[in-house]
């Protein structure tokens, strides 16, 4: 007997092998993990051989019942402790578990299927989850790919127009910054001077004409190409001009929400939302396709992949004066950002947080300095420019780096805005969505009483639970929302 369901079927090949599952149960120590998961590919085995219908559609439903329990059991290990501490088998057993539910669930009879129920859970496991082997999730992203090929829903999305009718153009460097820079400005150097002269000495370069041949200089000036794409995709996006802000949040939506709100239409939204720090490009393949990797990267001494991550924001985001351990190459695809540096030896009079969580932080506003409180700050040399569509920025490991969006902007970066070049192993691995650790907050979900509409929230560790009155997107009007549990410490 076939498998029950198109979709399912074309998922066949992608389903792990049971031997790799058990022994990832094993360094995990879970018995019970294991007996679960060994019936659930005890039903796997009745799809692809079974001749019984009505026993196979109740071992489904039971297998559904089951995985959907395991996944819940081992969302709620992950939110133990801190989250850079987590197992990583673990993480690769809730990947398991989420692809698991999907194909169980796409299982069904076709009128009971939530194909975006599936969908936002299928990319909750890769913001949670990590691949099996390998840097990417291809289980994971494979499956969307096959899910969102064969869906109605997904096809329509496709096909819709660009929301603007026009490509974005944006500003251009003038001739005055060209001459006056304090960056050196380099058009198409090659590889052996960006080498010589820049990576090996660690000092910042701006790159020209480096990024005329890539598909996104096109594609994503368009909103609505982004929408195609990836529209129907859920995103965890950060709330605030910027994340030393006492107001800042995150939350999960759906990419062409965001998009809508932020880029397309901002004057329908009246809170700064933007998305960084995530692995859109691993997320989202489609967008991977439109970027090329720097011919830059290959100077470096790791043998660690590149790492790609985006930012894509509003006129007026912030990233605080801070420094990665890692070199960055910010590659700006559309708009533009102002940029002020600072170099490693000026740290001592930058005051960088005393707390260790922002210890890469400083506490100054780099470009309103209140030298009374500060007056360290007279004696560093600060270095200013525009970065422009089109061009890159080099950012040596420890170099200081703040940025401000000055209009809409799609960059791709490590952290919050670049491009990683080398040396991934430097910092501790990070599968989730949150952007770095903290002792005193948790992220909870909030659920509305009358729509089942959720949100996450940021509260202390030791507060009471919460309960809000704000506005419900489904019944659009106010409604009560209720804490209903804990997503993980921050």
């Amino acid at each position: 007997m076939s498998f029950p369901g198109g979709i399912s079927f074309k998922l066949n090949h992608l389903i792990p092998d049971y031997e790799q599952v058990e022994l990832l149960c094993s360094h995990i120590n879970q018995q019970s993990h294991k007996s679960i998961l060994s019936f659930c590919y005890d039903v796997v085995s009745q799809m692809r051989f079974g001749d019984t219908p009505d026993p196979q559609r109740q071992s489904i439903d039971r297998a559904l019942f089951l995985v959907s329990s395991l996944k819940d059991k081992i969302y709620e290990i992950l939110n133990v402790g801190r989250w850079s501490e987590v197992d990583e088998n673990i993480c690769k057993v809730f990947s398991v578990v989420t692809f698991l539910e999907a194909f169980f669930r796409l299982s069904q009879i076709p009128q009971n299927i939530s194909i975006e129920k599936v969908l936002y859970d299928l990319d909750f496991g890769l913001m949670l989850g990590c691949p099996l082997s390998g840097t990417t999730n291809t289980t994971l992203t494979e499956t969307i790919r096959i899910i969102e090929e064969m869906s109605p829903t997904s096809s329509a999305t496709r096909k819709q127009k660009a929301s603007v009718s026009h490509p974005y153009e944006g500003a251009k460097r003038s001739k005055f910054e060209r001459e006056s820079s304090s960056i050196v400005i380099l058009q198409r150097p090659s590889v052996e001077h960006f080498h010589k002269n820049h990576f090996i000495t660690q000092n910042p370069a701006l790159l020209q004409e480096c990024m005329d041949h890539w598909p996104a200089m096109k594609n994503w000036k368009q909103p609505g190409y982004l929408v195609s794409v990836g529209g129907e995709r859920t995103v965890p996006i950060e709330i605030g001009s910027h994340y030393t802000n006492e107001n800042w949040s995150q939350d999960l939506v759906k990419f062409k929400d965001f998009l809508n709100r932020q880029i397309s239409d901002p004057h329908a939204c009246d809170r700064i939302e933007y998305l960084a720090q995530h692995n859109l490009f691993d997320q989202i393949p489609a967008l991977r396709n439109d970027i090329l990797t720097p011919e830059y990267c290959c100077v470096g001494t790791s043998n660690e992949t590149v790492d790609i991550k985006a930012w894509l924001g509003p006129k007026g985001t912030v990233s605080p004066m801070h420094h990665d351990p890692k070199h960055n190459l910010l590659c700006q695809v559309f708009g533009h950002k102002k940029i002020i540096l600072a170099a490693p030896e000026d740290t001592p009079n930058l005051y960088p947080h005393q707390d260790q969580m922002l210890a890469n932080t400083t506490q100054i506003d780099a470009e309103n300095i209140d030298l009374d409180k500060f007056p360290l700050c007279s004696n560093v040399r600060f270095y200013n420019l525009n970065l422009y569509e089109g061009e890159m920025l080099y950012i040596p490991p420890k170099w200081w780096h703040y940025v401000r969006s000055m209009d809409k902007s799609f960059s791709g970066q490590r952290n919050v805005l670049s491009i990683i070049v080398v040396k991934i192993a430097e910092t501790p691995r990070m599968y989730g969505f949150c952007p770095m650790e903290c002792r005193r907050d948790i992220m909870v979900l909030m659920e509305s009483v009358v729509s089942g509409h959720q949100f996450t929230k940021i509260r202390e560790r030791l507060g009471d639970k919460l309960e809000i009155i704000r506005f419900d997107p489904y019944i659009q009007k106010m409604s009560l929302y209720r804490e209903r549990k804990k997503i993980r410490s921050m």
